[in-house]
C-alpha cells in the first residue's frame, strides 16, 4: 500500500493530494468490488450492457476486459480543476494506481461531446479505452452518446 500512495505522492505533495488520491482510490476498490460482484451475480454495467447489444461477443469481451481495467484508474483532481477552467475542452489526466512513475498518465479529452483518449487502443483495436471508461463511470455517463464504438463492430 505504502508503494502505491509513494506512486502518487511525493515530497513536494500537499496534504490535499494525499487526500484526493484516498478518496479516488476508495472509488476505485469500491467500483471494482461492485463489479466482480456483479460479474458473479450475472449483471454488468449499463454501459457495458448497451455495448454489449451491438457489438459481437468477442468484441464485447474486448470492452468488458477494458471496462475491468479502468478500476485501476484515477484521475488527477489537481490537474483536472486548473485545466478546465483554461480550456474549452475539458481535459482528464488519468494515472494508474498501479504506475511507478507520477509522471505516467494518459490524457482524456471531451471534444464535441465525445471522448478521446491519446492511447492507441481505439486506433488499433477499435474499442474503447480503459481510461476513458474510467472518465465516464467518474462521471456518471449514463449512454453511449459521449463513447465511440468503432462502425466497424457495429451489427448491421
Amino acid at each position: 500500500m505504502n508503494a502505491v500512495i509513494k506512486n502518487y505522492v511525493n515530497s513536494n505533495s500537499e496534504i490535499s493530494d494525499l487526500f484526493d488520491f484516498i478518496l479516488n482510490f476508495e472509488k476505485s476498490l469500491i467500483y471494482k468490488f461492485e463489479t466482480e460482484e456483479k460479474k458473479k451475480q450475472g449483471h454488468i454495467n449499463p454501459t457495458l450492457e448497451k455495448i454489449q447489444l451491438q457489438v459481437s461477443e468477442y468484441i464485447f469481451n474486448m470492452h468488458n476486459e477494458q471496462f475491468l481495467l479502468c478500476s485501476r484508474y484515477i484521475v488527477d483532481t489537481a490537474d483536472l480543476i486548473h485545466s478546465n477552467f483554461h480550456d474549452e475542452i475539458p481535459k482528464f489526466k488519468v494515472k494508474s494506481i498501479d504506475s511507478k512513475d507520477e509522471n505516467t498518465f494518459r490524457l482524456v479529452s471531451l471534444k464535441n461531446n465525445k471522448y478521446q483518449c491519446e492511447c492507441p487502443t481505439f486506433v488499433q483495436w477499435g474499442i474503447i479505452c480503459r481510461h476513458i471508461f474510467y472518465v465516464s463511470f467518474m462521471r456518471q455517463e449514463k449512454d453511449l452518446s459521449s463513447l465511440s464504438i468503432h462502425s466497424h463492430w457495429l451489427a448491421k
